[in-house]
């Protein structure tokens, strides 16, 4: 019995470590949307009531300033709370794949890779964040370099991402395609 025992325990980590997946790709898929959809609400053509509301503001360059503030700081916010459930995910991912001991050599090493992305992300997206806050209000055509080093950091951090979800959609599809 002890062996069918050990079968069912490893159908259960596999089952938990492919919804763990699942939720980390959804996860990651939605702040992506959030992120790029702050923007939007806040354009000025989107705003319903934006002459009532920001009427002490002049219109034009100082009001889409404004807003871009706006939105900034809301994907601050978001990618800052975002950071730690990545970690969780990233941890309790591990601990699957740790429990499940050697069956699973390559997906472990990705794993792992994702838990590193998402520690580092912990220490790079502060950075990040300061150089953002400090280029807020600088002007976004004829860029000055503040603007430029941002724009950088902020590649580096996507590639790392995308690179990241890419590497958690090929585990869950090996698993899925193993569990089979």
């Amino acid at each position: 019995m002890k062996p069918q025992a050990n079968s069912q325990q490893r159908v259960k980590l596999l089952s938990l470590l492919l919804l763990i997946l699942g939720l980390w790709i959804a996860f990651s898929t939605s702040i992506g949307f959030v992120a790029r959809g702050n923007f939007k609400v806040v354009a000025l053509e989107n705003l319903r009531k934006v002459d009532t509301v920001f009427a002490n503001i002049e219109n034009g360059e100082p009001r889409n300033q404004a807003l871009r503030y706006i939105a900034s700081e809301l994907n601050r916010y978001y990618f800052s709370k975002y950071q730690w459930v990545n970690l969780f995910l990233a941890l309790a991912g591990l601990i699957c794949i740790v429990k499940l001991k050697s069956r699973l050599n390559w997906q472990g090493y990705l794993l792992a890779y994702c838990l590193l992305t998402s520690l580092f992300a912990l220490f790079f997206i502060p950075y990040v964040t300061e150089v953002g806050r400090s280029i807020d209000f600088l002007p976004r055509v004829n860029r000055p370099p503040e603007v430029q080093q941002f724009l950088r950091l902020h590649l580096f951090y996507l590639a790392v991402e995308f690179s990241k979800y890419l590497f958690l959609w090929i585990v869950s599809i090996s698993l899925m395609l193993n569990t089979k």
